[in-house]
């Protein structure tokens, strides 16, 4: 036999029945993404929703967003964490045990409650366990166990050593290591529980609440059923597997479903008497050895493990295929047909039935083996779009319709119930009903031979069409189906990036584009391609749904919006080929992956998404010095003055899906911030003032407020600033006081400069009066001067002339004339009057000349002043002498005389030592 069929065969023998394996949702936390270590032995929630725990590092905690780890006093390992509805995270370590509290601002701070404790009696105590009950809080350890009451620590009598205490309807249950259960009574008495020794050959690691009274599970021995006063092995399927596989926990889930964690296989669930999930390595955990086990408030199972913590979303309504040998493929389409569920891979086409029943096999449909691209169901006819043509699935027959290779997409035509179109590696192809109702080839159209792998109606004959490595097309047909009769091409010449990996949608009528991780609007007027106003650095691809729905694809996951509100977001990142979310009936969707697929329940997320919450976790402060000031009043935090920066905390108590947040700080930043997964924002240079921080996250369009106020310093208080104004209101009221003065000052000084200057323009205008009357009268003086001395001169010839005269006649009868005439000329000359008026002349010329001579010389005689004053005038002896009525020599010796009542020496020149007096 040909070695090729051969392996055919052996294939189709093995491999033709796949065992399904469909769990819920496990996201897998590694240490490197916690910084933390690798065994978590304790897990616990408070009432805010973060989930606590207990890791070899410390107390490590997570709100959805944030890892947090709070390294205990010594470094201890954290084995057992618990949370009170008060908020306080209970730890018990290797000699220690205490309480983490938050402070007001949301800042984790750690209470010692065994430091007053002996130390000789905690010292090489570990304490594995803590129950928070009614009665308290206990603290145990293998051989010694306390009780908390909330205000002091007592120790609770060991009468033997003893396994974890457990609290069952109201009833503390504390079994003893390798013997019976006994009950703990409020006075610290224990009483054995009726049939309980038959466990003095087991280790006891569980207790559970059972209908018919209680489940203990045994490490080795499986788990045994309370029947009156006896306990009998459980009957149930999962006892020989806890058995081979140590069991190491278990927990009773609010739903009343069972989660058994164990050494060396994962975790079983068991709901109604049968293995719901069997969650191990292979099918999600990252590790087979349960630490831990903890049911959280969105009834999530977490799983403390040996290497690393994950979380099932045991409540959420997806479910997951994980195909991880690889025989079923990457997933490329799914469809509900004749009670079957039809997956098409890249492997071939496989069904099993629906609704799905557990542990039912996958099984290969014979003759479909190679890439298939669609399955869809038109007219209740199931058709594969297939690598080698397009086949009807009939059953479990398979058969050809079309030999067009790469048959990619159908379409149904509005309008046209009898024709199917369908994109193919070489164009376009149309399906016809035939006579007996059966789909059919019919033709191809002509106008466009190039790969179209999508298809997408616009309008009567208008499609739009992509061509995976070149461009979008949108096509134009005639009403006959039978060619193109327009093609516009849409590339980066109408401004997109690029022409590889497009997607085309159509949303609210408006054609969407999507090239390279950005959305981009179609303008058919201007055929251009504009940005779409979408927020985020990462944009989706679109998937529309028939019942309105859009499914927004991004990188690791998806959201689902219906209209503008968000419905869910689910934590998966899908395959990435076009419309990887396949709808298969109402409220039901598949979500292909590249290694399997899952299935949605999309009404159970819209209720999940509506529950989550976004807060201000924590605030830090980073001025310590002013930490005790702080308060809360009234929802509004109240921070003293000098801070002036923050750091803020979101916190989301969702865990199983992706989120994004944007913030604004009213008063700093009005616009919100562009979205991001960072879930913390620290504000500095904050000023003193009253601020409200809002949030939101993609999940929904709540807004989240948080207020603070930053008080301002003491010279920036109400009363300080009043101060101030009063400051400034005097100290203006002085300054306008004293530039008034200043104006009137200048005014002053300007009206006393313009008086100065009248004055002085008055005193100019008199010293030129004066000065023109001086001069005036000094022409006067000279002129009278002048006049006398002619006068005299004359008076002087006519009296020499009458002396000769009288001489030369000797008539005695004229005598008596000459006499008269003589008389008369002696008269005119020693007349006082042209004296008197010299003088006037002379002292309004010369002021006060005669006073200020006989006040320096005061033996000085009137004749000597009339000499003075010839003198002054700077009249020469010829010209005093008839003044004077002395000869030239009389006034010489006159002159001398003067000089010496004056006491001139004799290189002193007596004229200008008087014009200068």
């Amino acid at each position: 036999m040909d070695n090729k069929l051969v392996a055919f065969v052996f294939f189709l023998i093995f491999s033709s029945q796949i065992w399904a394996a469909d769990t819920p949702l496990i996201l897998n936390f590694q240490k490197a993404q916690y910084q933390a270590d690798d065994q978590n032995w304790s897990i616990t929630q408070d009432p805010r929703g973060i989930v606590y725990m207990g890791n070899t590092k410390g107390l490590l905690e997570y709100d959805g967003a944030n890892w947090e780890l709070h390294p205990l006093p010594n470094g201890q390992t954290a084995r057992a964490v618990a949370a009170d509805q008060k908020g306080r995270i209970y730890c018990g370590s290797y000699g220690e045990f205490g309480y983490w509290q938050r402070d007001l601002l949301g800042n984790l701070y750690y209470t010692s409650l065994s430091k007053n404790l002996p130390r000789e009696e905690i010292r090489k105590e570990e304490f594995w366990h803590i129950l928070v009950s009614k009665r308290g809080v206990f603290f145990q350890s293998f051989g010694v166990m306390y009780r908390y009451d909330g205000q002091k620590v007592q120790r609770v009598p060991a009468f033997f050593p003893f396994m974890f205490l457990r609290e069952i309807n109201g009833r503390l249950l504390l079994p003893a290591i390798r013997g019976p259960i006994y009950e703990l009574s409020s006075d610290n008495k224990v009483t054995e529980l009726p049939g309980s020794a038959y466990f003095a050959e087991h280790t006891i690691t569980a207790i559970l609440a059972d209908p018919g009274g209680l489940l203990v599970g045994t490490s080795h021995n499986g788990i045994f059923q309370q029947k009156g006063d006896k306990f009998v092995p459980w009957e149930h399927p999962v006892n020989a597997e806890l058995k081979r596989h140590q069991l190491n926990k278990a927990i009773r889930l609010r739903d009343g479903r069972l989660a058994l964690g164990t050494i060396l296989n994962g975790v079983f669930i068991i709901k109604d008497q049968q293995i719901q999930y069997h969650l191990n390595k292979n099918n999600g955990l990252q590790n087979n050895t349960t630490l831990a086990l903890f049911e959280d408030q969105d009834q999530n199972l977490w799983t403390g493990l040996d290497k690393g913590l994950d979380l099932a979303a045991l409540h959420d309504p997806m479910l997951y295929y994980t195909d991880r040998e690889g025989i079923i493929g990457a997933v490329y389409s799914a469809a509900i047909h004749a009670n079957r569920l039809y997956i098409g891979s890249n492997q071939g086409v496989f069904f099993r039935s629906w609704p799905l029943k557990k542990d039912e096999a996958y099984q290969l449909l014979p003759g479909s083996q190679g890439q298939v691209w669609q399955l869809a169901v038109f007219d209740r006819q199931l058709l594969c779009g297939h690598n080698e043509g397009t086949f009807v699935i009939e059953g479990n027959q398979i058969r050809r319709i079309s030999s067009v290779t790469g048959g990619w997409c159908f379409r149904s035509i509005p309008g046209q119930p009898d024709y199917l179109l369908q994109g193919t590696y070489t164009g376009m192809v149309v399906f016809r009903r035939d006579q007996k109702g059966q789909w059919a080839f019919s033709h191809q159209i002509e106008g466009l031979k190039e790969p179209l792998q999508k298809l997408v109606y616009a309008s009567p004959n208008h499609w739009w069409a992509v061509n995976p490595y070149e461009s979008i097309y949108h096509l134009t047909l005639d009403p006959a189906l039978k060619k193109i009769v327009k093609i516009d091409t849409i590339n980066t010449d109408d401004g997109l990036p690029g022409n590889f990996n497009l997607d085309v949608n159509i949303k609210n009528r408006q054609v969407w584009i999507w090239s390279k991780g950005k959305q981009f609007l179609y303008q058919a007027p201007k055929k251009r391609c504009v940005p779409a106003p979408l927020q985020g650095e990462v944009q989706p691809k679109l998937s529309l749904s028939t019942n309105g729905e859009v499914f927004e694809i991004f990188p690791q996951q998806v959201r689902i919006k219906q209209g503008q509100k968000v419905k869910a977001l689910i934590k998966t990142a899908v395959a990435t080929h076009y419309d990887p979310i396949v709808s298969l009936q109402k409220g039901t969707y598949l979500l292909c992956l590249d290694n399997g697929y899952a299935l949605l329940d999309d009404i159970g997320l819209l209720r999940k998404a509506e529950e989550s919450t976004l807060r201000v976790k924590s605030i830090a402060s980073f001025n310590p010095r002013n930490r005790k000031k702080i308060y809360l009043q009234d929802g509004v935090y109240h921070f003293p003055a000098g801070t002036n920066q923050l750091r803020f905390t979101f916190s989301l108590n969702t865990f199983t899906r992706g989120k994004l947040f944007r913030y604004r700080l009213n008063g700093v930043q009005n616009q919100w911030s562009e979205w991001s997964r960072v879930a913390e924002r620290e504000f500095s240079n904050l000023s003193p003032g009253y601020y409200t921080l809002e949030l939101q996250s993609d999940l929904d369009e709540k807004i989240s407020t948080c207020t603070f106020v930053i008080a301002p310093h003491w010279y920036q208080s109400s009363w300080m600033y009043l101060l101030y104004f009063l400051i400034l209101a005097s100290l203006y009221g002085l300054l306008h006081q004293m530039h008034q003065k200043r104006l009137k000052f200048q005014r002053r000084k300007l009206l006393l400069e313009k008086e100065r200057e009248l004055h002085q323009q008055r005193i100019q205008t008199r010293n030129v009066q004066l000065q023109n009357d001086v001069l005036n009268k000094s022409k006067e003086l000279a002129s009278s001067t002048f006049h006398l001395i002619r006068k005299n001169e004359a008076l002087l010839q006519i009296r020499e002339e009458l002396m000769r005269f009288k001489a030369e006649s000797g008539d005695r009868p004229a005598a008596k004339y000459y006499q008269k005439m003589l008389r008369l000329v002696d008269e005119h000359l020693g007349n006082e009057q042209d004296w008197q008026v010299f003088e006037d002349n002379f002292n309004q010329v010369h002021d006060e000349f005669f006073k200020k001579l006989k006040s320096l010389f005061p033996s000085i005689t009137p004749g000597d002043l009339r000499l003075a004053a010839y003198l002054r005038m700077n009249l020469s002896s010829k010209e005093i002498a008839p003044l004077l009525h002395l000869s030239i020599r009389g006034i010489e010796n006159k002159r001398y005389r003067l000089r010496r009542k004056l006491e001139l020496e004799g290189d002193d020149n007596l004229v200008e030592y008087l014009m200068n007096l």
